[in-house]
C-alpha cells in the first residue's frame, strides 16, 4: 500500500496524495488484518494448509468424508496450537501426558 502510494505520488508529482495515503495507511491495515489468515510454521503442502483452514462443519452437507489421516492432521494442528508447540512436535503416537 505504502509502496504504491509513494510510486503514484512520485509519478504524478503530487505529494499531497502521499500525505493522504500515509494518513489512511493505519486504517487500511486495521481493516485488512481481521481478514488475514496466518498459517502456522510446519505445514509443508497445500493440502495441509487446506485442512488447517477448513472447518469440519463446512463439509457436512457436501457428502465429503474426511480420511483418517486428514482427521489426525487436523487434531495435531489443534493440539499443537493449543500447547504452543510446533506441528512436528505432535505426532499421532504422542501421549497427551507428555505435553
Amino acid at each position: 500500500m505504502i509502496r504504491a502510494a509513494v510510486s503514484s505520488a512520485a509519478y504524478l508529482q503530487n505529494w499531497q496524495a502521499l500525505l493522504v495515503a500515509f494518513a489512511l495507511a493505519p486504517v487500511v491495515c486495521w481493516a485488512t488484518r481481521r481478514r488475514a489468515v496466518h498459517f502456522p510454521i510446519g505445514l509443508t503442502t497445500v493440502g495441509e494448509m487446506v485442512i488447517y483452514a477448513t472447518h469440519f462443519a463446512d463439509h457436512k452437507g457436501s457428502g465429503y468424508r474426511w480420511t483418517r489421516n486428514e482427521i489426525a492432521l487436523k487434531v495435531r494442528m489443534i493440539v499443537a496450537e493449543g500447547a504452543g508447540l510446533p506441528l512436528e512436535a505432535i505426532q499421532p503416537e504422542t501421549r497427551v501426558t507428555e505435553l
